[in-house]
């Protein structure tokens, strides 16, 4: 008995050191990531800059961006942005911790990650001001299903010249809804709950900051998304050619009684 307190010791010693359990990603068929940082439409109009792509086996895709244009109207900001689908089930996010805490059983590594970071953004003639907004989007296999992430984070938001603070941060999250501007913080379709989404689309995607403005300005900041199909089962037996009829039955057994033994001449009698 005295051995116990010692074993029960050096088995908490041994998951210290450990750590918890972490749910890895199963192997994937495919896998697509993309990312981009700021889309505006409107009167001074701005495609999806910048802007990368990357499918299953390709190197990290990345690019940056420092957009500082002579027109007032136009938006300003730097970016970066990430597109991670190497040929790996052990991919990490930068922002897990935002995706673990709003899913608990959501995995620790992935196959498909997009992400996106703005800083100074300054759109719209300084109508809507960040120092920084990030999105990531995530994708990966567990026991052959698809499961996704989302995560979002921004600092020092202002729309219209008013400080607009985030409480409780969570997906879909409007903060401004009023006389034509819309704000809506980690626009996406992502569900928590299930780790699927919201809209039975195969691909994930996070809009960090989706802004909305009289004049049809509509601005898109730090975009992400990813979506990956799970490795199929082994190879299958291969079946009996069609047409082809069954083997030989086997001869039945007889089912009566089993016949006599022939019968022996008894000593002294004469046979006939």
């Amino acid at each position: 008995m005295r051995f116990l307190p010692f074993l029960a010791a050096t088995a908490l010693g041994l998951a210290a050191l450990l750590g918890p359990s972490v749910v890895l990603a199963d192997p994937v068929d495919s896998a697509t990531a993309s990312a981009f940082g700021v889309q505006l439409s409107g009167p001074v109009p701005l495609g999806p800059t910048p802007e990368v792509e990357s499918n299953l086996g390709d190197e990290l895709v990345e690019d940056s961006l420092i957009e500082i244009p002579a027109d007032p109207v136009a938006t300003s900001f730097t970016a970066h942005v990430e597109a991670d689908t190497r040929a790996t089930d052990e991919i990490q996010a930068r922002l897990q911790e935002t995706i673990s805490g709003a899913a608990q059983t959501a995995p620790e590594a992935w196959s498909a990650r997009g992400f996106a970071i703005t800083e100074d953004l300054d759109a719209a003639a300084g109508q809507v001001t960040a120092d920084v907004i990030e999105s990531e989007s995530t994708a990966a296999c567990i026991n052959g299903e698809v499961v996704f992430g989302s995560a979002t984070r921004i600092a020092n938001l202002s729309v219209g010249g008013q400080a607009i603070p985030i409480l409780n941060p969570e997906p879909n999250q409007v903060l401004l809804d009023l006389g034509g501007i819309r704000v809506v913080f980690w626009e996406t379709n992502w569900d928590p709950a299930t780790l699927g989404t919201t809209d039975g689309a195969s691909t994930v995607f996070t809009n960090a900051l989706h802004v909305t403005l009289p004049l049809n300005i509509d601005l898109v900041v730090s975009h992400s998304a990813a979506s990956v199909t799970c490795a199929g089962p082994g190879p299958k037996p291969t079946p009996r050619p069609t047409g082809a009829g069954p083997g030989p039955k086997p001869t039945p057994r007889p089912t009566g009684p089993a016949p006599a033994p022939p019968a022996q001449p008894v000593p002294g009698q004469p046979s006939f």
